[in-house]
């Protein structure tokens, strides 16, 4: 009885004090551009949640390039909290409007191929304690074909 006191005790002890991790960036879920908006730019980024614990996001933010120009900084809106073991979506949002700073940028991205780069940074953690862990994503985008009717 009490060696199995023990053992359960230790296998606790143990399983709580494992070390934190950092979020493990998977992929990009969406990039939506809407010129209409003062916020144009949305970008969903998929992470995943390492621990056996819930982690809070305090921050995460990434620079975008479009075409090795530099665009912008997205960044987060509001912290929120990640279970443990789970995919969580990030929305991060640019916060100025693109048509007013870069007013030729919105033509040339629908008529020709171009490539989105960003290189970012997230910070999440549990009772004070942070890890940060750096994301890389590039795609090139290929102009949809027209279609004629």
């Amino acid at each position: 009885m009490k060696l199995g006191l023990l053992l359960s005790l230790l296998c606790i002890f143990g399983w709580s004090c494992t070390p934190q991790r950092s979020m493990i960036f998977k992929d990009v879920e969406s990039i939506r551009v809407n010129y209409k908006k003062s916020s144009p730019l949305l970008v969903n980024l998929k992470f995943y949640n390492p621990n056996f614990h819930y982690v809070s996001i305090q921050s995460a933010a990434a620079y975008v390039y479009i075409n090795n120009r530099y665009l912008g900084r997205l960044a987060l809106d509001a912290c929120f909290k990640v279970k443990r073991r789970r995919n969580v979506i990030i929305p991060l949002t640019l916060p100025f409007d693109i048509s007013k700073e870069y007013p030729d940028i919105p033509d040339s991205i629908f008529d020709s191929t171009f490539t989105i780069r960003l290189d970012g940074t997230i910070t999440a953690g549990k009772n004070r304690t942070c890890n940060s862990s750096d994301f890389d994503y590039e795609i090139v985008k290929h102009p949809k074909p027209k279609i004629k009717k």
